[in-house]
């Protein structure tokens, strides 16, 4: 392997650490709030598509609290106590978030019911031992 490889991946990261930080002070800069979300889901987009260094960001969650704080939605819906919806984009039959929300439900006290819903799932394999836990402690 060329010795040069590990100081590549060091620069290519510094770079993208480079961009995404410009990104989140376009994001402090703007004050249209269209373009601020659109900046910080790119932003976001960028961050997890690359290594930049970061996990987290409170500038973009912050962002995103603040607006969400200014909208105001009445349900009508009665929710059941102690019930959880767990929203996940796709479950794999390998992975660590598939294998958390397994765990998540499966060591959940009785009381407690959970719904799962997978928003990307396409005709990938759900898991048997994830059907197993949401049948067991499914929101009827």
């Amino acid at each position: 392997m060329d010795k040069n490889f590990p100081k590549l991946i060091y620069s290519e990261i510094l770079q993208n650490k480079k961009k995404f930080e410009a990104l989140t002070k376009l994001i402090a800069q703007e004050n249209d709030i269209g373009q601020k979300i659109i900046l910080t889901k790119y932003a976001a987009q960028f961050a997890i598509k690359k290594d930049t260094g970061y996990f987290s960001n409170s500038l973009m969650e912050n962002t995103l609290l603040k607006i969400a704080q200014k909208y105001s939605i009445i349900s009508q819906e009665r929710f059941k106590k102690n019930s959880f919806l767990h929203v996940m984009t796709t479950c794999y039959l390998t992975g660590g978030h598939t294998r958390v929300v397994e765990r998540w439900i499966n060591n959940s006290d009785d009381t407690e019911k959970h719904s799962v819903i997978l928003i990307n799932q396409g005709e990938r394999v759900i898991p048997d031992l994830l059907k197993e836990v949401i049948t067991k402690k499914m929101v009827i």
